[in-house]
């Protein structure tokens, strides 16, 4: 029941890194554990993923920490982000024609607030999208 490759020093260390840095992963914890000479390089990562494994030390069981996702803001309607998308061609009265969608995402939320699919990828349409979507649910902070 105990790691024949991790010494009692390196799962201290570990205990202490999760408490500490719960969103590090047992890569970033094995290459600190090498670094600092608690376990030798010859040591897997592996190794170091089950001990975190076996003993419930993965962040994503906390429920007391609350996902973080990159740049998000704190309320909806702060940011909104806009993208095309390039669809496959359709094939309209013997026309072969690109298919581009055009939508509008909260940053907070995640919600849709605006998207279309138009036969052209221009400002006009995203203009028109942007109009929807400022009707729907109001004027962004920042677009």
């Amino acid at each position: 029941g105990t790691s024949r490759s991790l010494n009692d020093e390196a799962v201290a260390e570990i205990y202490r890194i999760k408490k500490e840095y719960p969103r590090m992963n047992a890569t970033q914890i094995h290459e600190r554990l090498v670094q600092e000479s608690f376990i030798p390089a010859t040591v897997s990562v592996d190794s170091v993923q089950r001990f975190i494994r076996h003993n419930d030390l993965k962040a994503a069981r906390d429920p007391n920490l609350r996902d973080r996702k990159a740049y998000e803001e704190d309320a909806f309607g702060k940011i909104w982000q806009a993208d095309t998308c390039y669809l496959p061609y359709i094939t309209e009265n013997g026309h072969s024609r690109r298919v581009y969608c055009i939508m509008i995402i909260d940053d907070h939320s995640r919600l849709l607030v605006g998207g279309g699919l138009f036969y052209n990828d221009n400002a006009y349409n995203f203009q028109k999208v942007l109009k929807n979507a400022i009707a729907a649910y109001g004027i962004p902070d920042k677009l």
